[in-house]
């Protein structure tokens, strides 16, 4: 058979040679936030998807290998906005979308814990799947807890919730 018959990918395809971005096993928590970010992000992956494509459709074959990738990107996003499950922040109780101050005997500082996808813990964002994330769902303000971590466990206070 010759070459010439051959279809080869055009980057839209999940069999492009690229794997699928991984999904968690979790629930997909959201916060108001997080689910308005993921949209934002798949706008933003179809919009360069669609330059991508315009640019294949002029013979420019350097967008092949992006165009697989931004392809893989946006059934991912449309993957984890199908799966969202939207939850409101609670204040009598840790909860996802919860702001958490704790004073671990040294020093007091605040997280709010999120959803997988919107983690950033240079933010102060931490996922409700973490170590520090889990152990503090479902605590109430004055809670003692043990903050277990690889370099050893701390034991924390919480002394608000917002």
């Amino acid at each position: 058979m010759s070459r010439a018959f051959v279809k080869e990918t055009d980057g839209d395809a999940p069999d492009d040679g690229l794997p699928e971005r991984a999904q968690s096993a979790h629930p997909n928590y959201v916060t108001a936030d997080g689910l308005a970010d993921l949209h934002r992000q798949l706008d933003e992956s179809l919009a360069e998807e669609l330059q991508l494509r315009d640019r294949r459709a002029v013979g420019d074959l350097a967008a092949k290998a992006p165009l697989a990738r931004i392809a893989r990107d946006i059934r991912y996003l449309r993957r984890r906005i199908g799966d969202a499950i939207l939850v409101e922040a609670h204040h009598e109780e840790v909860a996802i979308g919860t702001t958490v101050t704790i004073d671990d005997g040294a020093q007091r500082r605040a997280f709010t814990i999120v959803g997988e996808d919107e983690a950033d813990p240079a933010q102060g964002k931490i996922s409700w799947t973490s170590p520090l994330g889990s152990a503090l769902l479902g605590q109430k303000r004055g809670s003692r807890l043990t903050w277990r971590r690889p370099v050893g466990d701390v034991e924390i206070v919480i002394v608000d919730l917002g």
